[in-house]
């Protein structure tokens, strides 16, 4: 019987895809860009074409993708919108892009650039964190599942400190979904699949079976991160726009059926008390309307239902784990044998945070070092949380040498 919240398989996600005007034809490397909630592919049009079409990029770019997260734009719908679910997504996502390139290249040597790059904002950095941070740790989050199927409730004793037994089989399910979906085995780990660098992989060593199937191609070169930070938690506190849970509630009592035009969506959303523009044209976009004789009601794009129901559990709880006694070394009690800590993740990340946005906290940067050993961050001047929407030039210019750093040269 499936417990609630663990995946079942990763999703096959909708998508949009942007290129140069002339693509070099030996350039293999790619960028993928998660959205943030509520958010689809369309949110970074305008800054995927500055990207691709950058000085420093130009050259190096096979394309960028920008996904429609699970539950929202034009990929399918579930009840699962836990990060481990979306973490899997991702996953699948790059497992299915290095398999498209094997077939497009088919002499991988004569390529110029091979790695690819994640981004994600707000939500969708929360998935590329966890993505990052458990494969990380997939060594033993994937060999101690009995450690994970432990109903007792309790983690006192647990070599995982505060991290809910639930959510370790949400995250170590999933993890075993995506190997079931690319046939590897359900205990293998896969980071040097993933993951360019050596240290990404948490094995101690690799078999001849997992080494046959590195592929040259479309592995992650490292990340960038926009305006959010492992720990940091939803605004809830806040008021207006920036409560997103108070705006998911109120989105639930719009009126669908006395939508028929994108002026009445105005009007309902400043009914139910939408009172900022500029986030009443965000959520417009989620907004479907209907046949023009009226037969059937306005709908939502997105899965509204679970994204306000469930709200928060796109969360990456693995954080949880780092933030414990355990991952200090500190012993619950004295009958606690002592455990190594959660590996942090080795790959290079950038942090972009815009200099208004609220997310932009000194207290929850400061604390990204403990996740990411090789993270630096950037402050976009002028932007608020959508930083790549506006700054687009500036957002563009703050990451494009890094990610040239990393796609650069065959490694």
């Amino acid at each position: 019987m499936q417990q609630r919240g663990v995946t079942v398989r990763p999703m096959n996600l909708a998508k949009k895809v942007f290129s140069a005007k002339t693509v070099c034809p030996t350039a293999a490397s790619q960028l993928y860009v998660a959205h943030g909630l509520l958010g689809n592919s369309s949110n970074w049009a305008t800054a995927l074409h500055h990207l691709v079409e950058h000085p420093t990029l130009r050259d190096k770019l096979r394309r960028a993708i920008a996904l429609d997260m699970r539950n929202h734009g034009n990929s399918p719908h579930s009840s699962d919108h836990t990060n481990a679910a979306l973490a899997s997504d991702l996953e699948a996502l790059v497992l299915r892009e290095q398999q498209e390139l094997k077939r497009t290249f088919h002499d991988p040597s004569s390529c110029t650039t091979r790695h690819a790059i994640l981004i994600g904002h707000s939500m969708g950095g929360l998935a590329v964190i966890g993505t990052l941070l458990r494969r990380a740790n997939e060594d033993h989050l994937l060999t101690s599942w009995a450690d994970h199927c432990d109903d007792g409730g309790t983690t006192s004793s647990s070599s995982y400190g505060a991290w809910p037994a639930e959510h370790r089989r949400q995250c170590a399910a999933g993890m075993r979904a995506v190997h079931e979906e690319f046939d590897f085995a359900s205990s293998q780990p896969i980071s040097k699949v993933l993951f360019s660098n050596c240290d990404a992989s948490s094995s101690p060593s690799t078999d001849s079976g997992i080494a046959s199937r590195i592929p040259p191609l479309g592995r992650i070169a490292g990340a960038v991160i926009v305006d959010i930070t492992p720990t940091m938690r939803p605004l809830e506190e806040h008021s207006g726009s920036d409560n997103i849970k108070e705006t998911l509630e109120r989105m639930t009592r719009v009126r669908l059926d006395a939508i028929h035009s994108y002026e009445e969506v105005t009007a309902e959303l400043i009914r139910v008390g939408i009172a900022d523009q500029a986030m009443r044209n965000f959520l417009t976009t989620n907004i479907v309307l209907g046949p023009k004789d009226m037969s059937k009601p306005a709908q939502w794009k997105c899965n509204l239902p679970v994204l306000a129901s469930d709200y928060g559990s796109f969360l990456p709880s693995i954080t949880s784990w780092f933030t414990s006694s355990v991952a200090t070394g500190v012993q619950a009690s004295s009958a606690t044998a002592p455990q190594p800590p959660p590996r942090a993740c080795t790959l290079p990340v950038m942090f972009v945070f815009g200099s208004k946005s609220p997310y932009n906290d000194l207290n929850y940067r400061q604390q990204i070092s403990r996740f990411f050993s090789n993270a630096t961050q950037v402050v976009v001047d002028g932007a608020g949380h959508f930083v790549h929407y506006e700054k687009t030039k500036e957002f563009a210019n703050a990451v494009a040498p890094f990610i040239a750093s990393l796609i650069s040269g065959v490694k």
